[in-house]
């Protein structure tokens, strides 16, 4: 095969430079003037949407141009970390502040630049140079923490030379997510989903030597077969468990509300839940990842699926199963769905729900449900 003509330019996997914190030297590649998202009021305000990047000479040149450039996506975007977007608000003193300032430092990063204002406002920004610092912002996305470095100020390139690298900061996101653990602790759903019957707090859960011993509390409404089958697994594993309603998911072990199973018989199952009660399915997904609780779909497909890969060669029964119908009263065979989803479908589905809601999936037969609960629990 030749060459691909973006080779040379493109960035392998693993190879991500991250934005060095601190003073950058940096060119403007756009301002625009649009309007902001109404408020609760529904009143917009004046915003500014600045792209930049970092210019020749500094050590991080053309950075998010190259990202740009790389990204093979038909809808992409201008890098997010290389886009400023700056809210007027006249109402308020401080509201032209961050206007004010990124002027300032536009006129003396320039020399013999000086702003006109009017039409077509944004385009004398176009190629022109300024200075930017960079910190450290700690957010909380798909439950788990992420670390950006950000545009923490504009700045002249005079002021980068001597710049401090400013203080980490963190987004509201990751705020309310400490605040929520703090008043959650144990349980997300608070004491309604944490009924303990008193037979259980008697028997256990401490051993001569202190050590705690696994109780598992199953969900009200897991059915009843299934519960039956497992329940005389986790006695063969002398496992204590007891059954009160749960936040979400079937399995959940005592001492841990931030890890939860939720059970399901086969792929069948599975994929009437990711595609037929898909609203349902996804809001379930949300609550969990909205408590911060790990959800692990356990399925119990059997021995040929051992992983999310193996689920990509899985045939639907329902896409060759053939039924006798009467059609103009003659008998026909017919496919119960011939639009069945098959397994390449459904394994990206689950790639789709595991990257954007933290979910895990695991796989197992039925023999050993109980003995997977238990370890994943532990």
């Amino acid at each position: 095969m030749n060459k691909p003509a973006m080779y040379d330019t493109t960035q392998a996997a693993g190879e991500f430079e991250p934005i060095k914190l601190g003073g950058h030297k940096m060119v403007i590649k756009q301002v625009s003037e649009r309007q902001s998202k109404p408020d609760d009021e529904g009143k917009t305000k004046n915003m500014l949407v600045i792209l930049f990047d970092f210019a020749d000479g500094d050590e991080q040149a053309g950075y998010f141009m190259k990202q740009f450039e790389n990204d093979i996506r038909p809808d992409k975007k201008y890098p997010n970390a290389g886009t400023n977007y700056m809210v007027i608000d006249e109402s308020v003193d401080y509201g032209v502040r961050n206007l004010k300032t990124f002027i300032t430092c536009v006129e003396k990063s320039n020399p013999g630049f000086a702003v006109k204002w009017g039409d077509n406002f944004g385009q004398q920004f176009k190629g022109k140079l300024i200075g930017g610092i960079f910190r450290l912002e700690k957010d909380w996305y798909d439950n788990k923490e992420v670390k950006r470095h950000k545009l923490a100020r504009f700045c002249s390139l005079e002021g980068i030379k001597d710049a401090d690298i400013p203080e980490e900061r963190t987004t509201k996101a990751y705020d309310d997510h400490l605040k929520e653990e703090a008043i959650m602790g144990a349980s997300p759903a608070g004491t309604d989903f944490m009924s303990i019957p008193d037979s259980v707090q008697e028997e256990l859960p401490f051993n001569k030597k202190d050590v705690f011993l696994m109780v598992i509390q199953t969900d009200t409404r897991e059915h009843k077969k299934e519960w039956e089958r497992i329940q005389k697994q986790f006695d063969s594993l002398g496992v204590q468990y007891f059954r009160s309603k749960l936040y979400c998911g079937d399995y959940q072990s005592l001492d841990n509300a931030k890890l939860c199973i939720d059970r399901k018989k086969d792929l069948q199952e599975l994929c009437g839940n990711v595609c037929q009660q898909h609203e349902r399915f996804k809001a379930e997904l949300i609550r969990a990842r909205e408590a911060g609780i790990q959800l692990i779909i356990l399925c119990e497909h059997g021995p040929d699926i051992k992983s999310v890969g193996d689920v990509y060669f899985w045939e639907n029964p329902r896409k060759h199963k053939v039924i006798w119908r009467t059609i103009n009263g003659k008998k026909v065979k017919t496919l119960i769905s011939d639009k069945a989803v098959d397994g390449c479908q459904l394994y990206k589905s689950l790639c789709t729900i595991r990257d954007k809601y933290g979910v895990r999936f695991e796989f197992c037969t039925k023999e050993e449900t109980g003995r997977r609960i238990v370890e994943l629990l532990s």
